[in-house]
C-alpha cells in the first residue's frame, strides 16, 4: 500500500489514559469520523503503569478533519496551527 492511500489507518493523537482516548474517539464518531482506540488494553497488564499510551487512529482521508476537531479539546495536545497544516 502507498502512504497516499485514503483507506490507510493513521494515528491522530496519543492520550494520557484510556478515558481520554475514548473521549476523543467519541468526539470523532459524533462528527462522522470512524475512529478507533489502540493500546488501551495494555494498561492493566502493567499495574496501571502504561508504557504505551493509548492512541486514537482514523483513516488517512479523515486525518485533517480529525485534527481540527481534536484541536477544540485542550487536552488533546493538538495545536490549532497543527490542525490547519
Amino acid at each position: 500500500m502507498t502512504e497516499d492511500h485514503a483507506e490507510d489507518v493513521v494515528r491522530v493523537a496519543t492520550a494520557r489514559n484510556p478515558a481520554e482516548a475514548y473521549l476523543w474517539r467519541d468526539a470523532l464518531l459524533d462528527a462522522g469520523i470512524a475512529a478507533r482506540v489502540v493500546g488501551d488494553i495494555l494498561e492493566g497488564g502493567f499495574g496501571g503503569l502504561n508504557p504505551t499510551a493509548p492512541e486514537v487512529w482514523v483513516h488517512r482521508r479523515d486525518l485533517e478533519k480529525a485534527r481540527k476537531i481534536l484541536a477544540a479539546h485542550p487536552s488533546s495536545g493538538i495545536e490549532k496551527e497543527e490542525a490547519s497544516e
